[in-house]
């Protein structure tokens, strides 16, 4: 039972050895293969469309493109109503006055 044991054990310490060896050469030592070019036209539903070279498709672009302008419009907003708040605190006054027992007639 303890030479099967210790035979088990073995051979799982080799695979995992073997296995890490090959991840790090399949990281490190492995050569890269290049990406695949999108370039050409596409017929699509009867439509051509163009290569857009080195960018690729975002369908999300317009969605993005109105957030960012929102958000600056925002931004902006905001700037706006912080400027009116500092000229605002800029011209009240406050005094603060503080007062002691004796002062106030409380002191006995």
């Amino acid at each position: 039972m303890r030479v099967t044991r210790k035979r088990l054990c073995s051979a799982l310490l080799a695979a995992y050895s073997l296995f890490s060896l090959y991840a790090a050469y399949s990281v490190f030592f492995k050569p890269r293969r290049p990406t695949a070019s999108r370039g050409g036209h596409r017929e699509r539903h009867g439509r051509e469309y163009s290569s857009l070279g080195n960018e690729e498709w975002n369908p999300w672009e317009g969605d993005e493109k109105n957030e960012q302008i929102v958000s600056q419009q925002r931004y902006e907003s905001n700037l706006q109503i912080l400027k009116k708040k500092k000229l605002q605190e800029e011209k009240t006054n406050l005094q603060v006055q503080i007062w002691g027992k004796a002062a106030i007639g409380k002191y006995f």
